[in-house]
């Protein structure tokens, strides 16, 4: 009993983990590109397309 319970625990564990990857990569995904869109939006601001 105490084992399958330990199983389960790491099991979760593991799950959690896997999740707070995939948070982490969507998150820096999308801050990289907010970030290179303001960069854009930046540079079509100081230099003006004609």
């Amino acid at each position: 009993m105490i084992v399958w319970k330990e199983q389960l625990f790491l099991r979760k564990r593991k799950i959690l983990k896997f999740l707070a990857n995939l948070n982490l990569k969507c998150f820096l995904q999308d801050f990289i590109e907010k970030s290179l869109g303001n960069q854009k939006k930046i540079s079509s601001i100081i230099k003006p397309k004609d």
